[in-house]
């Protein structure tokens, strides 16, 4: 697993993020925020899923570091 991976950049509205719905960035406000006459916000943070991959990785590591030495035992 590669460890250089860049966190992509999320372009939807904090609303639509968690909805998990497409944003439209429509000047301001979004359309969907707008029509439910809320505040369309932006986070600055990058959002990452690389924090569960780097445990899964470190998982299978060690799992298989245990395998190997259990089959080279005489």
């Amino acid at each position: 697993m590669p460890n250089d991976t860049v966190p992509r950049r999320v372009t939807a509205c904090d609303a639509c993020y968690k909805r998990k719905i497409k944003c439209d960035r429509v000047g301001r406000q979004c359309n969907w925020c707008l029509h439910h006459d809320m505040s369309c916000t932006f986070s600055s943070d990058l959002r990452s899923k690389r924090r569960r991959q780097d445990s899964r990785y470190l998982y299978y590591t060690t799992a298989l570091t245990s395998y190997k030495m259990i089959y080279d035992q005489p």
